[in-house]
């Protein structure tokens, strides 16, 4: 039994056995004790090399995975090769035939004593007396009835007929599956979203709680199946206790959840790139406002290290933030919680379009600084000028927050001041660190004030929220928002880095201020923090708002204070210029008529092929109301044009 187990463990101990074995015979066999003790010497020498054969390296660790149990193996082998060896050599030579034989016996006996329990426990089987058996294959897993009954309905015969479904898994509150369609029968993922009524009525769910979207491969011969059967399903609410959920990775927060569950994202900023801009569209008691504030909630309160930023390789990091909150509530209501709390509040119409002024003259500075600085990159190259943004606790992000839109949009007066600052800001202040996000109950062109105000805003982030068919178009977003359930606060569909605006999703739910009664986290709770945090500008940004009337942190723009008024805006150039002229509350009023500025006006517009509202307002100098009535009373009086992009041109 010894000698027949296949355990590179127990060789030490089958070595023992035979040695033993081989001594005992040669001492009585053989008629020479040197007799003897050559045949000793020559079993020993082959037991030797054959244990070492056996107990090789190659050989233990296909058996023994760990170096350290190989290693003790072999030891075992090597003592108990000497102590065998040598016990077989005296006992053999030395020790006298008849009864005094014992040592040989007892040495057997021991080595037998010792290694039976562990040979008996690990003995091999002969397969031909034992058979096992045979294993029953396990029969497969039976498939849910919901998706049999998909099957039988849809994959029978029909438009899915020979579609493998696959991938099937619970969701809270419902299911989700996977759809591969087949080559031969001409159908693509638009097929399987077309069905989406049909689905919800097979299996007798509101239509708003099927979502079919494409794979993460957007392949067209694939698509994702999601049905919500719980009861009002989209009343889950999620809340949050106002951590901050910023992924700095990535340049994102987590809004809310997905109707399968899974976070659904905003992004701040695009590594690498700068920063992104968005729009919150839905009609009155849709939750517009509501997600305004936890996207603005979210964005104060993202934080980096004033040393390694993201890096976390500080022995103890100092986290800042790094993007100002400038929030604009043209009806002085929506964000009356944020009123002294926000970086920058403006307070009525006429403030936000000062506002957006502030933001474009700081874009304009830091632009400028941003295309003369000199900075060296990780390979220690000298390099000048920069031509993207991340933000960081020293050049920080600004961020001009805006609902009801159309207050200012829509404004004969403040309307075409507003969306050019608007359009200006969305197209040139991506790459130097601001962005705006405004907020809308509808998308249309005519309400945003220009379509690139809207091409812009929909490009990172657009949530949409229940409104008319019209913003799918308008927003590129693949579900129909003049579906969602009516009542239920906050549900919309989302068009961002996730790209999954094809389902429905909720955003994280936050009062303005809690009710008696509830314990939490409000709005106001999370305004007090950012407070507490103020943003530190660069000086390219404070050389550009200070001259135009920054005060400080928590500053007000009210419309009340009547020390500014539209006529004060003038043209921003850049910082070297020698003729920088910048917003200020000491500018001359415009004059009550035209006249005396549409000869210069229109001498401008002829030294040019084109020019919009703030071309005119650099190369004359004059302020934008000045601008704005002048080239009006020349398109009047038929000496000037407006093109369809805005632009002015002299006519010939």
């Amino acid at each position: 039994m010894i000698l027949a187990s296949n355990s590179p463990a127990l060789t030490p101990w089958r070595w023992m056995a035979a040695t033993d074995i081989t001594a005992l015979t040669a001492h009585y066999a053989t008629p020479s004790l040197w007799w003897a003790a050559l045949t000793a010497a020559g079993a020993s020498a082959a037991a030797a090399g054959w244990a070492t054969w056996r107990t090789r390296e190659a050989r233990l660790a296909k058996t023994i995975k760990t170096a350290r149990t190989r290693h003790k193996v072999r030891t075992n082998a090597k003592i108990a090769v000497a102590a065998g060896s040598t016990w077989m050599l005296v006992g053999s030579v030395w020790t006298p035939i008849g009864p005094r034989a014992g040592m040989q016996l007892a040495l057997l006996g021991g080595g037998l004593a010792i290694a039976a329990p562990h040979l008996y426990r690990n003995r091999r089987r002969d397969s031909t007396l034992e058979l096992a058996e045979p294993v029953a294959e396990l029969a497969p897993p039976a498939e849910d009835p919901r998706l049999t009954r998909f099957r039988d309905h849809f994959c029978v015969q029909g438009t899915l007929a020979g579609a493998r479904l696959h991938d099937f898994e619970k969701v809270p509150g419902g299911f989700r599956f996977h759809t591969e369609l087949p080559l031969n029968r001409r159908v693509t993922f638009n097929h399987v979203k077309q069905l989406e009524d049909e689905i919800a009525a097979l299996y007798d769910v509101p239509y708003d709680q099927v979502s079919v979207e494409p794979p993460e491969s957007r392949s067209a011969r694939r698509a994702v199946v999601t049905v919500l059967t719980a009861t009002k399903a989209h009343e889950r609410e999620e809340p949050w206790d106002g951590t901050s959920t910023y992924d700095p990775d990535a340049g994102t927060f987590n809004l809310g959840r997905y109707a399968d569950s899974t976070r659904s994202r905003w992004q701040i900023h695009a590594p690498y790139s700068g920063a992104c801009s968005g729009i919150v569209v839905g009609v009155q008691g849709s939750g517009k406002t509501g997600t305004l504030h936890v996207v603005a909630s979210e964005i104060g309160q993202a934080k980096l290290c004033v040393e390694c930023l993201a890096a976390q390789s500080c022995p103890q990091c100092t986290p800042r933030r790094f993007s100002a909150l400038w929030m604009g509530d043209p009806q002085q209501q929506p964000f009356a919680v944020w009123r002294g709390r926000a970086d920058v509040t403006a307070w009525g119409p006429i403030s936000c379009v000062r506002m957006l002024s502030w933001m474009h003259a700081a874009m304009r500075h830091r632009s400028d600084f941003f295309g003369r600085m000199e900075w060296t990159d990780h390979l220690g190259r000298s390099n000048t000028g920069k031509g993207w943004f991340d933000p960081t606790p020293q050049f920080p992000q600004i961020t001009g927050v805006i609902d009801e839109w159309p207050v200012i949009s829509s404004d004969p007066d403040l309307g075409p001041y507003a969306v050019q600052f608007a359009l200006d800001i969305l197209r040139e202040g991506r790459k130097v660190g601001f962005g705006l996000i405004l907020g809308s109950q509808e998308a249309d062109v005519d309400v945003l004030g220009d379509r690139g105000v809207r091409q812009y805003l929909r490009a990172f982030n657009a949530c949409v929220h229940r409104s008319d068919r019209l913003a799918k178009q308008m927003l590129s977003i693949e579900g129909n928002p003049e579906d969602l359930p009516d009542g239920i606060h906050g549900v919309s569909y989302l068009k961002s880095l996730d790209q999954r605006s094809g389902i429905v999703q909720r955003p994280k739910h936050l009062r303005e201020y809690l009710r008696p009664g509830e314990n939490g986290v409000d709005v106001r709770a999370i305004a007090d923090r950012i407070a507490a945090d103020p943003i530190t500008y660069d000086e390219s940004i404070m050389r550009a708002i200070v001259p135009l009337g920054y005060a400080g942190p928590g500053q007000i723009l009210s419309d009340d204070d009547g020390d500014w008024d539209i006529s004060k805006l003038m043209p921003t150039a850049a910082e070297d210029d020698e003729h920088d002229v910048t917003d200020t509350t000491a500018g001359q009023a415009a004059p009550a008529t035209a006249a005396p500025y549409a000869a210069v006006i229109h001498k401008a517009l002829q030294d040019s092929p084109s020019a919009d509202v703030f071309d005119l307002m650099e190369s004359t100098g004059l302020s934008a109301l000045e601008v704005h009535r002048a080239v009006e009373a020349l398109v009047i009086d038929g000496h000037a044009v407006r093109h369809t992009d805005g632009n002015y041109a002299a006519r010939i």
